[in-house]
This record gives structure tokens, sequence and C-alpha cells, in this order.
């Protein structure tokens, strides 16, 4: 993964209406959770504290995991 420190785009394609955007640290801790209205989101990392964090896409029967790095 590339780092980003300002913003990253998460792009899934086929994603179903309804799916959601879960990014998380380490920890488990859930950072932010909201709806997907389309197959790319626009994630802010600029108040985000640097480190290792998991972006995950919920989509019906399916869950797409990345792993996004916060300089």
């Amino acid at each position: 993964p590339n780092p980003a420190s300002e913003r990253a785009i998460v792009a899934v394609s086929g994603v179903e209406s309804g799916a959601k955007i879960v990014v998380s640290d380490m920890q488990g801790r859930i950072i932010l959770s909201d709806d997907m209205t389309s197959d790319t989101y626009e994630l802010s990392v600029a108040n985000m504290t640097s480190g290792v964090y998991y972006i995950r896409v919920i989509d019906g029967a399916s869950i797409h995991t990345q792993k996004l790095i916060v300089e």
C-alpha cells in the first residue's frame, strides 16, 4: 500500500448499493463507518494518527479488506 498523508481514494469495482466502508486501527478500534454510495470513496486521513489501518468494504456477502498506511 502507498502511504497517505491527506486523503486516500478507496475504489472497489462492482460494489452493491448499501455497501459500508469501515476503517479500523491495528487494535481493531473503529475509526470510521460510513455508507458507500458509489464504487469509490474519498477518505480524509489528515486528522488520523500516523500508523497502519485496515479498510473494509462490506458488500452483501463479501468483504474487501485493504491496508492503509498514514504518514
